[in-house]
């Protein structure tokens, strides 16, 4: 249980909750200012160092250097961001009830770890190498972070009742479920033997279902497929997603109705529908907060850049020089 618990809080560190910078206090080398508030050379490289080892999960070699080069370009960028989101938050006075909040989340965090308490808790984090007063003063920040978006959204992303009808009907089939069948085979294969045999044993049975002998037992005594011994059964599948030639022969049955003989390239094939599931379309009133959800999530990103292009305008921001080669300013953050 500490083992599962520990690999969570440190996906949650890799993950970037944690976002790499602080205020000034500490008098160490600063990598940049902004506004009123630095990012010093000690969080930069943290924050690198995170970057670092979530690519190496992912990427090796050349393919991880060249990845971790592009990417390292876009670390100061995102801090810069996050540190003039919260100084707007502040401004906006947001910062009431963080400790709430943050003690909410963390709540939270220990009933899915099953960690018993806060002993345990910070236990477990510092043996993933978390410094828990540090952890717990960025969680407050990200959840001002989190404040400021949201008003921003609330503020500049208006979705009218109109765009949300108007998209409901222009992507129905997005919410609609398809048509579903349940199918069962009988099917012979010829690899290896003499097709002709094959054929007239495959007719033999279709002969047989003609004179009313049950699907199921016929599938289960002379099918080679690995369905034999589910009376032929392969479950459920979209009537879209089927082959044309096999949705073509499945379309004109009723169910308990089978096919007749299919030559297929790995032998011989009888078709039965056990089951048909007619398409199903969600109601817009079902749906009607999923869209409006879609439509924010469409909008957000350009809001977003739009409002951090504003604050990056009125801000002052200056990168050392030392540090200006890792640092592209129109670098997307991440």
């Amino acid at each position: 249980m500490r083992n599962r618990a520990l690999t969570a809080l440190a996906g949650l560190l890799l993950a970037g909750l944690i976002p790499g910078w602080v205020r000034g206090e500490v008098i160490e080398q600063i990598v940049a200012q902004v506004n009123n508030d630095i990012i010093t050379l000690t969080q930069y490289n943290r924050e690198k160092d995170t970057v670092l080892k979530q690519m190496r999960g992912r990427y090796q070699g050349d393919e991880l250097t060249a990845r971790y080069n592009e990417t390292v370009k876009q670390i100061l960028p995102t801090l810069i961001n996050e540190l003039l989101l919260v100084q707007k938050a502040n401004e906006y006075g947001m910062s009431e009830d963080l400790d709430l909040e943050a003690n909410a989340y963390l709540e939270d965090l220990m009933k899915q770890n099953s960690i018993p308490n806060m002993d345990a808790l910070k236990q477990e984090m510092a043996k993933a190498g978390i410094v828990y007063a540090d952890y717990y003063e960025n969680l407050k920040r990200q959840i001002l972070v989190s404040r400021i978006r949201g008003a921003i959204v609330r503020q500049r992303i208006k979705v009218m009742t109109g765009e949300v009808e108007k998209y409901y009907q222009d992507h129905i089939q997005e919410f609609t479920t398809p048509e579903q069948v349940e199918l069962a085979e009988i099917v012979l294969y010829t690899k290896d033997k003499n097709v002709d045999e094959v054929r007239a044993r495959i007719n033999q049975v279709h002969q047989e279902l003609q004179a009313g002998q049950a699907f199921t037992d016929l599938a289960k005594a002379f099918s080679d497929g690995p369905s034999a011994k589910d009376g032929g059964n392969i479950g459920s599948f979209p009537l879209s997603n089927l082959t044309p030639t096999i949705r073509e022969v499945v379309q004109t049955l009723q169910p308990g109705q089978y096919s007749r003989v299919l030559e297929m390239e790995f032998g011989f094939e009888i078709l039965q529908l056990v089951k048909r599931t007619a398409a199903v379309q969600r109601p817009l009133e079902e749906v009607r907060r999923d869209v409006e959800e879609k439509l924010f999530r469409i909008r957000l990103e350009p809001v977003m850049k739009e409002f951090m292009a504003e604050l990056r305008k009125q801000a002052y921001v200056y990168v050392f020089p030392e540090f200006r080669g890792d640092y592209d300013p129109d670098a997307e953050p991440r």
